[in-house]
């Protein structure tokens, strides 16, 4: 596993939406469903929490780190529109 760094913006939104690093790193490591964000050129690793809700960590893959932009939670229903609209990829 390459290092895991993290931008100023992604650790303020762990902080506002009580995130923890460890499900960050475990969604990294261990994603449910894998994607690609054809709008941000952006990789997206999703992990279930629940039946209608997804921890998504959304970062860029480096040479030697992988960069962690930002995370949140997402409904089920919203992952499915994206899907659709064209806008994520499942890879």
């Amino acid at each position: 596993m390459k290092k895991i760094k993290y931008t100023q913006h992604s650790i303020n939104r762990q902080k506002i939406r009580q995130i923890e690093k460890k499900e960050i790193e475990e969604t990294l490591i261990n994603p449910d469903i894998q994607i690609f964000d054809t709008l941000s050129k952006t990789k997206v690793n999703l992990r279930k929490i629940n039946l209608t809700k997804y921890l998504a960590v959304i970062y860029l893959e480096e040479n030697k780190y992988i960069l962690v932009i930002t995370s949140h939670y997402i409904k089920k229903k919203n992952i499915e529109n994206r899907i659709k609209n064209g806008r994520w990829k499942i890879v």
